[in-house]
């Protein structure tokens, strides 16, 4: 799947890798040397004579390895392997004096000297002609060695072209050499050097003879002779073998013996033990032969790091070892980062084909890699932009790029503007899988591209049939959120995806619907077969993707849902396993996921039965929190907090809950605040305007969350700051009163700062209208309609509630009422969030009660909404239980005690005018402090002249009966003589021995 480079640049640098015996080790050195010096003079240095070096037969301990400098690029090839030759001067040759002075099995079967010759001729044939030159001569005198050796050379010069052509053996020489080693008994004679020549030849040349499974059991009989070379050597011939020949056990049974003998040999692998290039084939091969053995794989990446430290791998070395590791599913951290960090200095010398391969199997990596790795694909999204410029970077390669840099998250707009005309420039050349591959990764710059979209659409169709179910899936998805509108391309969607729905795996079902659904296109048979098929595969889909299907399903029509009824408990159901089992299991939704979650679940009450959140998903959400909190982006933390604030009130509350508990979520939170306090630590009244906006922002929501961390206090000291100096400004306080009002808001949840917070309300106060701030250009039409120009009504309303909150004088409370006493309930209810909600019912009560003449058509709107479903139902319970006990009377849960019932208050002693106020859940801010709307609730009811009486309602927690009775009864007394009269009874008495810490059953 990844981008290959053309002919010519895969042919463009040969192979260079020497593995000599001992006695040569000197002169090898030498010619070392001289290539890595003068590679371009190498063989005009030398003399016209040349000698066969072969490989030793065994792995001896006194072998010497070594690898080709870095002035002279191994430049592996993705489907060669050449065996090495080195040119020898006639005067080096002479000093090993004749042929018998060789070892054994080097120069010829028995030594001879005519064998030698023979082979010495072979070796130095120069091109393909001349050892059929050489073969026509000498015929049938050769013994098999030799016929090796020239069925070898004729595989080394053999044309690209030819390779596995329909009839690879039309060639005279080389049939009748085929022919040769086929008869009885010639195999046999082969050692372990010639049977790894053999097995290469046979790959290199894409024939299958009758004899090569008896090859492959004599080359696995022979694995544990093989040198390091030629471990890796036929390791990459049957990689090549496996695609050329039928299936066979006798390769099954060659592979289980090279990688025992890889296992076996592990701790030798690397410098030392093996050249840089063959180590780079042994991954190579493994990976194409789909071998996933991670310890080896940690030992090779071991060993190539290594390499890659004394600089003895190329680009291309590095492109193969990435994209084998990427291939296989294994990435080593250590390795990747060494890769990335060895990239990002070379980026400008390297070919762009070779860095489209290497960006996209770096991506397919994943970010084991580290800082590492956003630092090279960082760097070479610049670099990409550039050459784009220069006209290097093809359609193909563009499109790779475009899915290459949407996996890691870096795919801004700039360099999705620049990729996207290298596409749109010759779309022509693009194929069905580069197009799924890009399309997708496009976003918002398919909607400003529609000459681009046409074009891909008009390709598509043309390569419609062609392409597998998963590329059609994903065109569809791309095209779908491209908008594409063409009939004609959703007419082909809907045929050829109908033609092989049975073929499709569970994601491209859901890829496909959501192509449909994001469309718009009615084809009721496409949705009917696809949303058939999403009911057959529901266990299968996993978190997001079931979160995707609930999210469409009320967009589908209805007799289909009727008719698919059962699918959404057991989509919900699947969400919510997943989320609790990944809890469990250390499994965390992306931060993304997280986001979608919260602002989908309020919808959620439109799927159950009881109209309610499910509250195990909801709890498994919340588990995760933390991980999302640190790990999200800018823009994913400012989804979360808007979820979790804005959206819906028990989800609020819950959240609230869930950051009190939690120590590591308030870790994770006091973290992400830790950034706004040190931009602001230095000089907070030179904050960016922008940058204070969304400080003031994140400051409220984290304060509706009941978040009260030293960073909140300090973010919000140097907000206030800040924005005292602007109020002396028309203009600026103008701009700034929606932050301001949410900064003041967040101040009087949190109770800190009053004095400053108050000192800014007041410069407010004094011409509310001049203050009015206008709404976002984006917000709804009718929702940023204010009453005679004076700006959003919820920003008043969160500044007079500040102000009544934290004690202001009843005329600034009253001057910014005011303000938006005209506006109609029916168009502020709307505008709240669940955050406004309970705080503009404690507003709208003062006013109805203290600054009735401003009282306006809001006043009552709000009221009527009753005081809501937050409440201590149990704790009712169990409180009214215990008075019935010492025969205390009391009224239960009464929403009447306060005029206009904005409270329910859990127990009311009506004869002494007493009420018991307890907790309710998001009453408590983190820290375990009240929070501003709950103080200023029994503010209120004091106010009123009941006398309240605060209990906490841990003290229900794991005490006994006889203690909760005397701990409530304590409290009551004042107010309450039966309680008096309990506490004094023989009962009460008990109760103050009982020192049992367990509750009765």
């Amino acid at each position: 799947a990844y981008p290959r480079s053309s002919e010519a640049d895969r042919l463009e640098t040969p192979s260079l890798d020497f593995e000599m015996l001992r006695p040569f080790s000197s002169l090898v050195r030498s010619l070392a040397s001289s290539a890595q010096s003068r590679p371009a003079a190498f063989r005009e240095r030398l003399g016209q004579e040349s000698a066969y070096v072969p490989a030793a037969a065994t792995a001896q301990p006194d072998l010497d390895l070594l690898a080709a400098g870095a002035s002279v690029p191994a430049g592996i090839a993705d489907d060669d392997l050449e065996f090495f030759f080195a040119e020898v001067p006639k005067s080096a040759t002479s000093q090993f004096g004749n042929a018998s002075s060789l070892p054994q099995g080097v120069g010829g079967l028995d030594g001879s000297a005519a064998a030698t010759a023979l082979q010495a001729r072979l070796s130095r044939a120069s091109s393909a002609g001349h050892v059929q030159e050489i073969v026509a001569e000498v015929g049938v005198r050769m013994d098999m060695m030799h016929v090796s050796t020239a069925l070898h050379r004729l595989a080394r010069f053999s044309s690209r072209s030819r390779r596995g052509s329909v009839e690879p053996s039309s060639d005279a020489t080389v049939e009748s050499l085929l022919e040769r080693l086929g008869s009885s008994g010639a195999l046999e004679q082969l050692n372990a050097q010639a049977l790894c020549c053999t097995l290469w030849a046979v790959a290199r040349l894409q024939v299958a003879p009758p004899w090569l499974p008896q090859l492959l059991q004599l080359c696995a009989g022979s694995a544990s002779n093989f040198s390091g070379h030629q471990l890796a050597t036929s390791l990459h011939a049957l990689a090549k073998v496996e695609g050329a020949a039928p299936s066979h056990e006798s390769q099954q049974r060659l592979l289980e013996a090279l990688h025992q003998e890889l296992r076996r040999r592990q701790r030798s692998l690397g410098p030392g033990g093996t050249s840089a290039l063959d180590t780079v084939l042994i991954v190579d091969s493994l990976a194409r032969l789909q071998v996933r053995d991670e310890s080896l794989f940690s030992t090779l990446a071991a060993a190539l790091c290594l390499h890659l430290q004394a600089g003895e791998l190329g680009v291309r070395e590095v492109r193969h070892v990435v994209t084998a590791f990427s291939s296989i599913g294994f990435a080593d951290a250590r390795l990747s980062a060494a890769v990335c960090e060895w990239l990002a200095q070379r980026l400008g010398d390297c070919k762009c084909g070779d860095l489209v391969a290497i960006a996209f199997a770096l991506a397919r990596t994943g970010t084991a890699a580290g800082e590492a790795h956003a630092r090279f694909f960082e760097e070479l999204g610049p670099e990409m932009i550039a050459r784009q410029k220069q006209g290097q970077i093809g359609s193909r390669d563009a499109a790779s790029l475009l899915f290459s840099f949407s996996q890691v998250g870096l795919l801004d707009p700039q360099l999705t503007d620049s990729l996207a005309d290298a596409v749109q420039f010759a779309p022509e050349g693009l194929n069905g899988q580069d197009i799924a591959l890009m399309l997708p990764c496009l976003g918002p710059a398919a909607q400003t591209r529609p000459e681009l979209i046409d074009m891909l659409a008009a390709r598509t169709m043309r390569s419609a049939k062609m392409l597998s179910p998963r590329q059609l899936a994903r065109i569809i998805c791309g095209f779908g959120d491209a908008s594409a509108r063409s009939p004609q391309l959703w007419d082909v969607f809907g045929r050829e995806s109908l033609a092989r729905a049975a073929y499709f795996s569970t994601p491209d079902v859901l890829r496909v619907l959501a192509g449909f659904d994001a469309v718009g296109v009615s084809n009721p048979e496409v949705v009917r077969t696809f949303w058939g098929l999403a009911a057959s595969k529901h266990a299968k889909f996993l978190a997001e993707e079931s979160l995707a299907l609930l999210q469409m399903w009320p967009r589908l029509d209805a007799s289909l849902r009727r008719q698919f009824s059962d699918l959404t408990p057991e989509l919900l159901r699947n969400l919510r396993q997943r989320m609790e089992k990944g809890s469990l299991n250390g499994w965390q939704a992306p931060p993304e996921l997280a986001a979608e979650l919260f602002e989908w679940l309020p919808q959620s009450r439109a799927l159950s039965s009881n109209g309610k959140i499910d509250a195990r998903l909801l709890k498994a959400a919340l588990r995760q929190l933390p991980q999302h909190v640190q790990k999200a982006s800018p823009e994913d933390w400012d989804r979360l907090l808007s979820a979790l604030t804005l959206g819906d009130g028990e989800v609020l509350v819950r959240a609230r809950v869930e950051l009190q508990q939690q120590p590591t979520l308030r870790s994770a939170v006091s973290e992400r605040l830790g950034h706004w306090s040190s931009m602001t630590s230095a000089g907070p009244a030179e904050l960016p305007a922008y940058s204070a906006q969304e400080a003031a922002r994140a400051s409220f929501r984290c304060a509706a969350l009941g978040f009260d961390g030293a960073p909140l206090k300090d973010l919000l000291r140097a907000l206030l700051q800040n924005f005292s100096a602007a109020s002396q400004d028309a203009t600026r306080a103008a701009a700034t009163a929606a932050a301001v009002a949410q900064v003041c808001w967040a101040c009087a949840e949190v109770r800190v700062h009053n004095r400053d917070a108050l000192r800014l309300i007041s410069s407010f106060a004094s011409q509310p209208a001049r203050s009015s701030a206008p709404r976002a250009p984006d917000e709804d039409e009718a929702a940023s309609r204010a009453v005679d120009g004076m700006g959003n009504p919820v920003d008043w309303v969160r500044l007079a509630w500040s102000a009544l909150a934290m004690g202001a004088p009843k005329g600034e409370v009253r001057a910014l009422t005011g303000a938006f006493s005209e506006v109609d309930g029916a168009e502020l209810l709307p505008r709240l969030t669940p955050s406004d909600a309970r705080p503009v019912q404690q507003l709208a009560w003062h006013v109805q009660q203290a600054h009735s003449d401003v009282s306006g058509r809001w006043v009552q709107a709000v009221l009527r909404q009753g005081p809501g479903g937050q409440a201590a139902l149990a704790v009712e319970q169990e409180l009214s239980s215990l008075l019935q006990h010492m025969r205390v009377p009391h009224v239960v849960a009464s929403p009447t005690v306060l005029p206009g019932g904005i409270y329910r208050v859990p127990v009311w002693f009506p004869q002494p005018q007493a009420i018991i106020d307890v907790d309710v859940q998001g009453d408590r801010l983190a820290s375990g402090a009240l929070g501003g709307g709950a103080e200023l609730r029994r503010q209120q009811l004091r106010s009123t002249g009941l006398r309240v009486l605060t209990f906490e309602a841990s003290t229900l927690g794991r005490a006994s009966k006889m203690q909760r009775l005397r701990a409530l009864a304590e409290v009551v007394a004042e107010s309450c003589p039966e309680a008096a009269d309990w506490l004094a009874s023989a009962e009460g008495a008990a109760s103050a021995r009982d020192d049992s810490p367990q509750r009765d059953a």
